[in-house]
């Protein structure tokens, strides 16, 4: 995700839209929904909602690599986070 247009392309993220991912973001953004999900469960959490574990991977991927577009992307992908999920990658 280095380099990653988060603002040209982060409305159609939180859409749900992947198109503009390339296939090596999509494995990664699978591997992290998954540990999301079982973190989810872990925890003793309810299942997250359909979309929400792309969401919050989306927001965490981006909270790591910073920078002020990122960033940006970040705190709007992880407005409705619950505390649990607020884990280090």
């Amino acid at each position: 995700f280095a380099g990653f247009a988060w603002d040209r392309f982060g409305d159609d993220l939180l859409a749900h839209d992947l198109r503009t991912l390339t296939p090596s973001q999509i494995e990664v953004l699978q591997w992290l929904e998954d540990q999301l999900t079982a973190a989810a469960k872990a925890q003793g959490n309810a299942a997250l909602k359909n979309g929400q574990a792309t969401i919050f991977a989306l927001g965490l991927i981006a909270q790591s690599h910073g920078g002020r577009l990122a960033s940006r992307f970040a705190r709007r992908a992880l407005k409705d986070v619950p505390d649990w999920v607020k884990l280090p990658i």
